[in-house]
Formats: C-alpha cells, sequence, structure tokens
C-alpha cells in the first residue's frame, strides 16, 4: 500500500519497516516524485534510512524535480548569563526603630548598591546609591560581619526588597517625603509600597514563661541601648525628682516603694495598643537577627515578648517594657530632664567601608 501511494505514506510508518522494505518504498517514491517523503525521511535517526533518503532527493534532483531548499532556523543565541545577586546586609534596629540596610542587586559586572536608613515609623529617611566592583563589595561583607562589627545579618535580594517595600509604606502612611532617589529607586526595583505592615505571628505556648524572662534583653549589646523616647525619659525624671525631694516619705524604703509604683504607672501608661505593636515588630525583627546569628536562646525571648506585646491588651504586664524604663534611673538616682534644646547624641566618628560605604 506504502508502494502504492508514497505521496501520502507516512515518514514514521516507513521509517519502521524492515529495511529492505522502507528501500522500496523510497524507490517507488523516486518515481512518483513524491520528494516530501525522501525530504523528511533524509532526517531519519535510522542512519540507513536517511541515507538512501538523501540519495532519493539527489536522484529527484537530477530528474528536475524542484525540491524548495528546507529553511534552517536561526541560529540559536545563548541567553546572557544570569549574574548571581550579592547578598544584602541589614543591622540590628536600633531603640528609636532605625535599620541600616545595604540592598545590593548586579549591575553590569559590578554591583549597585543602595545605601538606606530605614525608619519602622517614618519609612526611608536617607537614601545614597553607589557601584562597586564585586571585589569591594565583599569586603564591605567582611567588614560589616567581622566579629568586632555591629551586629547584622546577609539576607538575600527579595527579603532586601521586601524590607523597602514596608518601609516606602511606612513613609505614605507617616507623610514623610520620600528622599531624592527613591522613586528611580523603586522603579528600577520594580517595587510598590507594600499594602499593610508586616504582622508577628500569633501567640505560642510557652509564651507567657518566655516573656517572664524578657528582662534579661536588654543585656544583649544591641538592646542595652534602647531606652524610652524623650518625652517619656523627661517624664520620668521628674517624678523621680518629686519623689527624692517630697516630705511625704519618712524613709529610703518608702521613697524606693513609691518610685517603684510611678514606674509601673508610666509604662502601664506608655504601652498603648499601638505602641505594643511598634515595639512587638521591633522585638520581633531583633529576634530574626538573633536567630540567624545561632544566638538561640536571646531570639527565643525577643520573639516570645513580641507575640505577647502585638497580640496582649493593653495593662498586660511586660518585664521587657518595665526594665526598659527603669534602667533610665540605673543612670543616677534622680535623673534630671534633659532640656529642650539638648542635642541627640551623635556618633564621633562613622564606619567606613573600604569603598566608602558608611556601615551598620
Amino acid at each position: 500500500a506504502l508502494v502504492r501511494s508514497p505521496a501520502e505514506a507516512q515518514p514514521a510508518a516507513v521509517a519502521e519497516l524492515p529495511e529492505p522494505l522502507a528501500m522500496a518504498v523510497l524507490e517507488a517514491a523516486v518515481r512518483a516524485r513524491a520528494y516530501a517523503l525522501a525530504e523528511a525521511l533524509s532526517r531519519s535517526s535510522a542512519k540507513a534510512v536517511a541515507k538512501a533518503a538523501k540519495k532519493a532527493l539527489y536522484r529527484l534532483r537530477s530528474l528536475g524535480v524542484e525540491i524548495p531548499e528546507r529553511k534552517s532556523g536561526p541560529l540559536a543565541t545563548p541567553a546572557p548569563p544570569v549574574e548571581e545577586a550579592p547578598a544584602s546586609l541589614l543591622s540590628a534596629i536600633t531603640g528609636t526603630g532605625e535599620q541600616a540596610l545595604l540592598l545590593a542587586r548586579p549591575a553590569r559586572g559590578r554591583v549597585e548598591v543602595l545605601q538606606l536608613v530605614l525608619s519602622d515609623e517614618h519609612g526611608v529617611v536617607d537614601l545614597r546609591v553607589s557601584e562597586l566592583s564585586r571585589g569591594t563589595y565583599r569586603k564591605v561583607l567582611k567588614d560589616a560581619t567581622g566579629a568586632a562589627s555591629p551586629a547584622s545579618m546577609q539576607i538575600s535580594l527579595d527579603e532586601a526588597k521586601a524590607h523597602l517595600a514596608e518601609a516606602a509604606r511606612a513613609n505614605l502612611e507617616s507623610r514623610t517625603p520620600f528622599p531624592e532617589g527613591l522613586d528611580a529607586a523603586l522603579r528600577h526595583l520594580g517595587l510598590t509600597p507594600a499594602e499593610r505592615a508586616s504582622e508577628v505571628p500569633p501567640l505560642e505556648e510557652g509564651d507567657a514563661a518566655l516573656a517572664a524572662r524578657a528582662a534579661a534583653l536588654h543585656e544583649e549589646p544591641e538592646i542595652a541601648s534602647w531606652l524610652p523616647p524623650a518625652e517619656e525619659i523627661r517624664r520620668l525624671a521628674l517624678k523621680a525628682d518629686e519623689v527624692a525631694t517630697s516630705n511625704l516619705y519618712l524613709d529610703e524604703n518608702q521613697r524606693a516603694q513609691q518610685l517603684s509604683r510611678t514606674v509601673h504607672s508610666l509604662v502601664d501608661a506608655f504601652f498603648t495598643a499601638p505602641m505594643r505593636r511598634l515595639y512587638g515588630r521591633r522585638l520581633w525583627r531583633m529576634g530574626e537577627l538573633y536567630q540567624r546569628l545561632g544566638r538561640t536562646t536571646a531570639a527565643q525571648l525577643a520573639k516570645a515578648e513580641a507575640r505577647r506585646l502585638f497580640h496582649g491588651e493593653p495593662g498586660t504586664p511586660s518585664a521587657f517594657g518595665l526594665r526598659l524604663f527603669e534602667k533610665v534611673l540605673a543612670f543616677g538616682a534622680a535623673p534630671r530632664a534633659p532640656t529642650a534644646a539638648a542635642p541627640e547624641p551623635r556618633p564621633e566618628t562613622e564606619r567606613r567601608s573600604p569603598g566608602g560605604l558608611i556601615l551598620p
């Protein structure tokens, strides 16, 4: 049947025939001038059949049959190698809710670095852009994560983008203007401000026992410098002065008891629902940092207290919050309220990388 109608024969069916029968069909295709079958079989994986089909095509051309040239597809252009994104860097969060973020992405064989200061209340408050060689940026990471450097962790580019998107959301919510260049940076990264602030996971069994020990977090170097806002410090200083100078108390024991009651009262008034969520997020981020750095106990305490603050009701006791206020008194028996004109302390020097970046 294939020999009688070679023009209608399916190449796959012919290729499966025993070799002598396949040759007979090809011979019939030459006689019938059915070049399509020969052309298809010339690409067969069966070497003998493909060789015979090529000879058949040659014979057909010799007989004057016009066989269209097979168009070869364009040579596949190898895709350019995807540049691996270097690690980004995120610092510990300060007591005022600020973090330094180095967002790094590959750029023409080099590394574009966005050096940002993020505030959990105001969003992106500072932005500097630079371009470094990969070698220089590796030195930046090595220097910033060394044993003598403040705690920070390496994160992926996607994680860095998520932090930036959430910070941009805080800019809009707090009506803090974008720093110069942030609009362009967001466009280049394909980012838009996050739709909502991050949530702290719900409470877990055992959180109460861990949170009861959360005052120990103030012994961690990164949290030891955390203090209440300046207005709260002034309020506490005035209350402490009142207790220290009042004639209502007969001895130091009574003064200490009254000061303790005063501190508890100030702590309860300070940790409103919004403030509990704010400090819950801060402690959650510190828990993530401690976990990445292998500081397991600190990570467990920070995350447990974060969940308790974020999901707890105002008035729920917080050992962490109480210690936040108590340690203000540790700087002096009766600290004086700072004046409004007193400037906030600034670091005397800035740590800079070999490429000139200010390190977290």
